[in-house]
């Protein structure tokens, strides 16, 4: 009975620790399965910031094409837009677009209107294609304007017997009207007919003889800005934040419909501005500098005073319009201004025409 009795522990004992293993081997494959899976969806996360990138470079470089109206074809912006995209890759894999030219809305390459909020595939009346959106896929996806890739094969998720994994990313890329110079112009300016010449100071009386010609009217002078809701400028030297702007090195805010100051002043400033357009002629090759200034209206909290000429007073004018000219020549002496042989003012909240500068907006 004692060697009965014994048997029959050693028996129990022998099923306990063969459970026990069975119970390790189960969390051992539930734990190798989790973690492969941890890595494989890492390992989709790394694609996805690929993809992303891809997106994000071809919405910027189709939306600079963009042409300004409201074709629906936009050939050079589906083109460079491709070709920027193929400058990346995901899963060691070149990442390919499709020209999508039938504007298909899931394709690939789409092109529409961003209204500041959404994107629309139908332009508004008035206004004209300025918004591009690129998806980029490794998805496996098939359809119009849509170009083939292959999905992700997974490293551990097989032991789950899943062996793919899907991937995309998209961006939209728009064109807003935003100032691309910090001079500014009153909104009489708008008014004037071209050929006409703009002057950077608006006294120009003197003790010189013969004396300087006549001050030009208000609405030909220019005032500096630092685009600065707070406060004038301080400096507009060859470091100033003024100049930064003059040679593209900080990127004017967007303005409209707010309060910025400004200056008057000519000196060193005047040159950088003659500086850059004359590299802006030589790298272009127009005979011109085509740029966009904003438009100055109301004198805050003033309605007696006007906003001609602009920088005459240290008090914040409001931003109600943008022009786009064309500048054909900066004069330096004896009297500071630049010519201009187009001049088209546009309110500055409406999209009807197209900025120089792309930005992400999703």
């Amino acid at each position: 009975m004692k060697n009965l009795s014994r048997i029959e522990k050693n028996g129990l004992a022998g099923n306990r620790r063969g459970m026990a293993v069975i119970y390790v081997a189960l969390l051992l494959f539930a734990l190798i399965a989790f973690v492969g899976l941890a890595i494989d969806i890492g390992y989709k996360y790394i694609v996805w910031t690929e993809l992303q990138n891809a997106a994000d470079s071809a919405a910027l470089a189709g939306a600079a094409k963009l042409d300004g109206t409201i074709s629906p074809l936009q050939t050079l912006a589906r083109q460079e837009a491709v070709s920027f995209a193929q400058k990346n890759k995901a899963t060691k894999q070149i990442i390919n677009i499709d020209l999508n030219s039938s504007n298909n809305t899931a394709g690939d390459i789409v092109v529409g209107y961003w209204d500041g909020t959404n994107f629309h595939e139908t332009i508004p009346a008035g206004t004209v294609i300025n918004a591009i959106k690129i998806i980029t896929r490794r998805s496996g996806e098939t359809g119009t304007g849509v170009a083939a890739s292959d999905k992700i094969k997974v490293f551990f998720g097989k032991v789950l017997n899943i062996e793919f994994m899907r991937a995309n990313a998209s961006a939209i890329a728009w064109r807003p009207i935003r100032p691309t110079v910090p001079i500014s112009l009153c909104i009489n300016s708008c008014s004037l007919s071209t050929p006409t010449t703009f002057f950077f100071k608006q006294d120009k009386k003197d003790n010189t003889n013969p004396p300087p010609s006549e001050p030009p009217p208000p609405e030909r002078t220019v005032g500096w800005t630092e685009f600065s809701f707070t406060s004038q400028a301080e400096n507009l030297g060859p470091k100033s934040l003024t100049a930064q702007y003059i040679r593209g090195e900080a990127i004017p805010p967007d303005v409209c419909k707010k309060y910025i100051y400004t200056n008057n002043g000519v000196g060193e400033i005047v040159k950088e501005f003659k500086d850059e357009f004359n590299k802006q002629v030589k790298t272009t090759g127009l005979p011109y500098w085509e740029v966009i200034v904003p438009i100055l209206d109301a004198v805050k909290d003033h309605t007696e005073l006007t906003a001609c000429p602009p920088g005459d007073q240290p008090l914040p004018y409001q931003v109600s319009h943008y022009a786009i000219i064309r500048i054909t020549k900066v004069m330096t002496n004896p009297d500071p201004g630049f010519e201009v042989s187009v001049l088209s003012c546009i309110p500055c909240d409406q999209n009807s025409a197209l900025g120089k500068r792309p930005y992400l907006v999703k």
